[in-house]
């Protein structure tokens, strides 16, 4: 019986890896792709239909998706010929956050050169590079995983630690393009892709803009592995510019020291360092950890009035049923796991019905 147990064992070990090995000569090997293996007439029309999804009441989108096909091909000999120049649509102020933040929307023929350049190339490479703790724009993580890691992360610790939040002012603004360019061009070989991303480079790192989203997300890695890998702190969470440590007493000031180095080293300019004690009621990326014996979490006061906005956006779109469906799920779940939320999802659920009668 053991013997048959060990050969299985040898077995599932050699197909890790082959599997472990595969995917590393992979992700070494995707920057080495060339322009024209990256751009296909596939690689458009695939990034094409993947960006019109929702979009298709807007006019741009729905000019180029009336002749995929033909304007698919002419995009790419743009592309072969060195004649596409990003464009973008009037900027605008919004508010995000309690921040404002400058948009500057692409239009959708540079939507889609930003997806392909994004999902064929910039996230293979990327987002391996990132700590595990690191949330935003990356696929299979987002807000939600993070709060729910960091109350596990509040459940394991104890008065011995002290929570410390730090955010960055004017993030995007102040990214300079030069360490940017520098840590996103230098694992990619070919020199004409290199040449397109830094087009979209121009003045600074621009919201609104899928390809500055991973890359931005990226940026403070190094700072990230300083202390996850370095200093050694397990519980550290980053989303874009906000981070939160929960780390023992005696570590703060090995801590902030590092912090402020790194931060430095990256030119970035620290807005804000708050330090809390254990046991104490909190807000990180406007979700509240509340202390009453132990941590819980508060639902948002504005929650109820954005998931009911953008249900009733949905309604606009194309196939609006499945995208509020899948929306209603997704907000009941995150409804679910917090106490005292049953008013707000008897509401949402009204709200829904009355939708799909309308």
């Amino acid at each position: 019986m053991n013997k048959k147990i060990d050969k299985i064992i040898k077995i599932v070990n050699r197909q890790m890896k082959e599997e472990t090995n595969l995917n590393f000569v992979y992700q070494k090997k995707i920057g080495q792709i060339e322009f024209d293996e990256l751009f296909t007439l596939d690689s458009i029309i695939i990034s094409a239909k993947k960006c019109s999804s929702g979009f298709m009441h807007k006019r741009d989108t729905k000019e180029f998706m009336s002749n995929l096909y033909s304007n698919s091909y002419e995009l790419l000999q743009e592309l072969k010929d060195d004649l596409f120049e990003p464009t973008y649509f009037r900027e605008a102020i919004l508010t995000e956050r309690g921040k404002l933040r400058k948009i500057k929307p692409p239009t959708f023929k540079c939507k889609v050169v930003q997806k392909v350049i994004c999902d064929y190339m910039i996230r293979p490479i990327l987002e391996q590079k990132m700590i595990t703790t690191n949330y935003a724009s990356i696929k299979g993580r987002g807000v939600h995983k993070m709060y729910g890691d960091i109350q596990k992360a509040l459940e394991l610790t104890n008065k011995d630690f002290i929570i410390i939040k730090t955010d960055f002012r004017n993030y995007f603004g102040s990214i300079d393009l030069e360490i940017f360019k520098n840590k996103l061009c230098r694992y990619i070989s070919d020199k004409r892709i290199v040449k397109l991303i830094n087009m979209f480079f121009i003045e600074e790192v621009s919201l609104g803009n899928e390809i500055s989203q991973v890359p931005a997300s990226f940026y403070p890695s190094s700072l990230d592995h300083s202390i996850k890998d370095k200093l050694r702190i397990k519980y550290y969470f980053r989303f874009m510019d906000d981070t939160l440590a929960i780390i023992h007493k005696c570590e703060l000031d090995r801590y902030i020291e590092n912090f402020k180095k790194e931060s430095e080293r990256l030119k970035l300019e620290i807005k804000s360092m708050e330090i809390i004690e254990h046991g104490k009621s909190f807000e990180f990326c406007k979700e509240r950890f509340i202390w009453n014996k132990e941590y819980y979490r508060k639902i948002n006061p504005q929650y109820r009035r954005n998931a009911i906005k953008r249900l009733k956006a949905y309604r606009r779109l194309e196939k609006p049923k499945k995208l509020i469906d899948d929306y209603y799920k997704t907000t009941l779940g995150v409804l679910r796991s917090r106490p005292n939320t049953k008013l707000i999802q008897k509401n949402i659920t009204q709200i829904k019905e009355k939708l799909e009668v309308n």
